[in-house]
Order: C-alpha cells, then sequence, then structure tokens
C-alpha cells in the first residue's frame, strides 16, 4: 500500500516582497487506505514554510498540486515522511485485525 498525499487548500499573501498571491501555508492529508477491506487512515495537518528567498518562485496560477506536495514533504525531511506513512500503515493493519466498526445508538 502506498500513501496518498493531497493538498487541501493553500494560504497565501496577497503582496510580498514585490511578489503577488505567495504561499505562506499549506493544508494537506496523508490517507493509506487498505483495498480489501476499504478501511482507511488519514493524517491532516499544515505546514508553515519559511520564506526567505522568492528566488524560485512560482506564480500562483502555475502551481501544481505535485509541486506543493514536494514542497511540503521537503520541509518534513524525507525521515518525517517515512515516519508518518509508516505510523498511519500501521494504523491502519491494527484497525484492520479489529475489524470493521460502526458507530450510533439503536434508539434513533
Amino acid at each position: 500500500m502506498a500513501a496518498t498525499w493531497a493538498i487541501t487548500n493553500l494560504q497565501y499573501y496577497l503582496q510580498k516582497d514585490g511578489y503577488q498571491n505567495v504561499v505562506r501555508r499549506v493544508d494537506f492529508t496523508c490517507t493509506q487506505v487498505d483495498a480489501d477491506s476499504g478501511m482507511s487512515t488519514q493524517i491532516a495537518s499544515f505546514i508553515l514554510p519559511p520564506i526567505d528567498n522568492l528566488s524560485n518562485f512560482t506564480e500562483y496560477e502555475n502551481l501544481t498540486e505535485d509541486q506543493v506536495v514536494l514542497w511540503v514533504k521537503d520541509q518534513l525531511t524525507e525521515h518525517t515522511v517515512t515516519q508518518m506513512e509508516q505510523e498511519l500503515l500501521d494504523e491502519l493493519n491494527r484497525k484492520v485485525s479489529l475489524g470493521a466498526t460502526a458507530t450510533g445508538v439503536p434508539w434513533s
């Protein structure tokens, strides 16, 4: 199983150092799904990348999700990304081993 990374939102400065729409926060999810049971685990978080150097600035309208996912992973470091993905996989395996669950009350 491979983790799936997705960008759910970007927060950006309208103006910063002569540039427009400079991303300052990335909301993302990292998800693991068990193909057999359909169960999943997910981490939703955000990151505040330091904006020290805008020399490699990409115009907001030219950003791609793949590029922003790479930003997030670079900020987290390879070790942290691997650890997050493994923790999600471990949690998913625990959920699958326990079996399906549901919530609710019988009188509703």
